[in-house]
């Protein structure tokens, strides 16, 4: 039986894919205080007023993103969407003027990083408020 192949990745471009995770403020939320946690590997603090837990970052296929495609997190990043187009809560900031090569450096970044096993608790993302609503 084959042994399973890790894929690779770009160093350089995850590199850049690291500064521009950090430009975008990414660890702001995805970063726990507790560095023994792992880099982006969730919160299980709520955002500030909120029941929004800031989800695991890292490539763990059962508590991350690990069986996220690289569409998949694209998608997340730019319009807020989950893998089967669940939205994701509105707190997570879009970023859909993003253009590909960033998107991809970020990916890649994502990738990179190592996978951490990190339950965080479901989320309860707010109503959405509209203008005509009172």
């Amino acid at each position: 039986m084959p042994a399973s192949v890790e894929p690779t990745v770009d160093a350089g471009l995850a590199a850049l894919g690291a500064e521009y995770v950090e430009k975008r403020g990414c660890p702001q939320c995805h970063q726990s205080t507790n560095r023994v946690d792992g880099i982006l590997s969730g919160s299980t603090t709520p955002l500030l007023g909120t029941l929004v837990y800031p989800r695991n970052l890292t490539p763990d296929p059962e508590t991350g993103l690990g069986t996220w495609s690289d569409d998949d997190i694209a998608r997340a990043i730019r319009d807020g969407f989950a893998p089967g187009l669940a939205p994701l809560c509105i707190q997570m900031s879009r970023f859909d003027r993003i253009g590909d090569p960033e998107v991809k450096a970020m990916i890649a970044y994502l990738r990179s990083i190592p996978a951490v096993r990190r339950l965080i608790p479901p989320s309860i993302c707010p109503p959405i408020k509209f203008a005509h609503d009172d």
